[in-house]
């Protein structure tokens, strides 16, 4: 299977996201900074978590949109709004305001708009991978976007490191460049994937009534839901580097020689980047080679396996100070994540009917913004609780994650057989 054979959307989708994604990651980031610095870190803290629940609400409705007047329409709409927002930006920070203040409170307006569109053209995005993906080509479309969007992020970071600073200004005018540039290739190259059916359009009059409706149907699909909920109690632990772990080690690493023969020293902030450095290092170079290993064995054993590498590594992240050790196991716990991703997302394929794929992906979008919600409150309960409990409750977490998904594995293997067969 090679990149040109993949359908014509999948290919543009891959350069629209890691041109719109590598210039977002050289700013978003590092947001926080700017709106603590001007805003202050309470007020900074109070907007930044009502933007999470606002986005959380227009993904689900978002899905719904999807399912009701097709992807590209809403994905096109929501592209132009994000290139308005991210304008406004662009001018808000340009003009020498007496006070940040005022641009602050201006740019975290617009941040709630492109919140929103992200809300909407996610799930839409998403499900028109899916609609134009085979059973042949799936695991491989996905490990592409998977090693896109990664890429992405590295260069962004990287990127703003060095320039976020001292060219802020320029790098909004820059961020509303490739979300124009993202709303054209919608607009103009991607084809439409699911036409609405005439009675299933957005006339109804009671919309409240017909998302209700809609979503119902998603929350009783018990298998879906666990699948879910299984996923995001061991994905949570990758979202406890950034945080929990972060500041453990941050308080309780001491320097370290890493190469004694260099006399180069180590720290609790240092190792952080480091372990950052090297899961992208890893998941970038490494991708297709993983994958071209495990490409001969069984999904469900791959699946399986590494969520089981990815659990351990991180459990262990969270309690050891020795650098090699923390070294080593991110290794581990990124060989997990390569592993699993492009399985776990063939499974999340077969499970929303083809009419409901939006309001599915939509819910399953929350796995990321509750992943988050859990982070923070690991903070709090690390206040509270030793080093020792906080593993014990990453390893709960991480088994109780592992039984959920091992129980519905079977019925996983029998939607992907049905799938298989309708599309045979």
């Amino acid at each position: 299977m090679k990149f040109k054979d993949l359908h014509p959307n999948v290919r543009l989708r891959v350069f629209e996201a890691f041109f719109s994604d590598t210039i977002s990651g050289i700013i978003f980031p590092f947001m926080a900074i700017y709106f603590s610095q001007n805003l202050g870190a309470g007020l900074a803290g109070i907007l930044l978590s009502i933007n999470i629940f606002i986005g959380i609400i227009a993904s689900f409705y978002g899905g719904y949109l999807a399912d009701k007047i097709g992807r590209k329409r809403l994905w096109a709409i929501s592209e132009f709004i994000r290139f308005f927002s991210a304008l406004i930006i662009a001018i808000a920070n340009g003009f020498d305001f007496s006070s940040n203040h005022t641009a602050a409170l201006i740019t975290i307006g617009m941040f709630l708009i492109n919140n929103i569109c992200m809300g909407f053209s996610g799930p839409a995005a998403g499900a028109m991978l899916i609609d134009v993906s085979t059973k042949e080509n799936r695991n491989f479309m996905y490990s592409v976007t998977f090693w896109a969007n990664n890429l992405a992020a590295a260069l962004g970071s990287l990127l703003g490191g060095f320039l976020f600073k001292d060219y802020l200004p320029q790098l909004f005018v820059l961020l509303a460049i490739a979300y124009f540039i993202s709303a054209i290739i919608v607009t103009f190259f991607i084809s439409e994937t699911y036409i609405a059916k005439t009675e299933d359009t957005i006339n109804k009059i009671n919309i409240l009534k017909d998302i209700f409706q809609k979503y119902s149907v998603v929350f009783k699909d018990r298998t879906f839901l666990l699948f879910t909920l299984g996923y995001l109690l061991i994905l949570s632990l990758e979202f406890q580097l950034p945080n929990y772990i972060a500041i453990k080690l941050s308080q309780t690493m001491p320097e370290q020689n890493l190469l004694p023969f260099l006399g180069f020293k180590i720290d609790g902030i240092n190792i952080l980047g480091l372990l950052r450095a090297e899961n992208t290092i890893i998941v970038i170079f490494c991708m297709f080679l993983v994958s071209k290993i495990v490409k001969n064995l069984k999904d469900k054993h791959v699946w399986l396996t590494g969520f089981i590498f990815f659990s351990l590594g991180y459990i262990v992240l969270s309690y050891s100070n020795n650098a090699y050790i923390l070294i080593l196991f991110m290794v581990l716990a990124s060989v997990g994540e390569l592993m699993y991703y492009a399985p776990h997302k063939t499974y999340l394929s077969v499970l929303p009917p083809e009419h409901l794929r939006s309001s599915y992906l939509a819910v399953n979008d929350l796995v990321i913004r509750l992943s988050f919600l859990i982070a923070y409150i690991c903070i709090y309960l690390s206040s509270i609780l030793s080093h020792i409990l906080m593993t014990l409750i990453f390893i709960a977490m991480a088994i109780l994650g592992l039984i959920i998904l091992s129980s519905i594995l079977p019925l996983l293997e029998k939607k992907v057989i049905k799938a298989n067969e309708n599309i045979a």
